[in-house]
């Protein structure tokens, strides 16, 4: 009877064995191995992890980008927010009032060191209503012609601050004549023309 008993147990343990055994292989193994089951080939632990992985693969790709873009956009509102606009605006303006340049060359020649007093300023804008513009051109020119008194120092230093003017000037023309006295320093009449520039209204 004991003996019945025991070999009763062993055949259930053999046969709990077998089942688990079954599972494993019929089951288990199939979804992590990449087969599938006969009831759902196609769904299968292997495929869905490395769905996973290429998933965080894509998202972390994306992140990074996100990151370096948010970056860029901050570098570039930086770099705007540093950008002299003032001194922009006033190489190449949207729009320019003749009376403003007059009173700009006027200051420069009266800086220390040139010391000259401008007279006879002439003006022509082709931008100006009535005035016949270059369609090809972008931008509107302002020329102003106007004469000077001084030696040839000053004339070299107005000259120079003209070039460091934060306006664009373009000296086109340049012509001087002499008194009878020729000595050193004596002064000098100079009629310069000179051009800048402003954006074409659209």
């Amino acid at each position: 009877m004991q003996n019945q008993r025991i070999k009763n147990k062993i055949y259930i343990n053999l046969l709990l064995i077998l089942v688990i055994g079954f599972i494993i292989y019929f089951l288990i193994y199939p979804q992590y191995s990449g087969k599938g089951t006969f009831y759902s080939p196609q769904k299968n632990i292997s495929s869905l992890l490395k769905s996973k992985t290429d998933s965080d693969s894509a998202i972390l790709i994306a992140n990074t980008y996100n990151t370096k873009l948010a970056k860029i956009n901050n570098d570039y509102n930086n770099a705007l927010e540093r950008l002299p606009v003032d001194t922009l605006n006033k190489i190449l303006p949207s729009a320019l009032d003749p009376v403003i340049i007059i009173y700009e060359l006027t200051k420069i020649a009266a800086l220390p060191g040139s010391n000259m007093l401008l007279t006879d300023p002439k003006l022509s804008d082709d931008g100006a209503a009535g005035s016949s513009q270059n369609t090809n051109k972008k931008y509107n020119t302002i020329s102003v012609t106007f004469n000077v008194k001084g030696t040839y120092d000053s004339i070299k230093f107005f000259l120079k601050n003209l070039e460091n003017s934060d306006r664009i000037f373009n000296v086109t023309k340049l012509n001087f004549s002499s008194a009878q006295d020729t000595k050193a320093n004596s002064i000098l009449s100079y009629s310069i023309s000179v051009e800048t520039y402003y954006l074409k209204q659209k």
